[in-house]
């Protein structure tokens, strides 16, 4: 039973992963990445508060991006 509900578990935490993976288009915020966030680190945290520090900046397709990926972010904190 316990095995099942970690199994389970794992599951839906890789679709949610799979999920925002998908939302999130690297393409569109790239060129502002390499002019506002070339040296910041993805797994400390650092792109994504220099992507909000400099959110006035973005361009709007990296803008809408964001928006997109962070909508899909609470939708998904709603759920839980």
């Amino acid at each position: 039973m316990k095995q099942a509900a970690v199994f389970v578990l794992s599951a839906v935490t890789l679709a949610l992963f799979a999920l925002v993976a998908q939302a999130f288009d690297p393409g569109a915020c790239h060129p502002d990445i390499e002019k506002y966030c070339k040296n910041e680190k993805v797994v400390d945290g650092e792109l994504k508060a220099c992507l909000k520090k400099h959110l006035a900046q973005l361009s709007d397709p990296c803008k809408a991006n964001l928006v997109d990926l962070w909508l899909e972010k609470k939708k998904m904190d709603a759920k839980k």
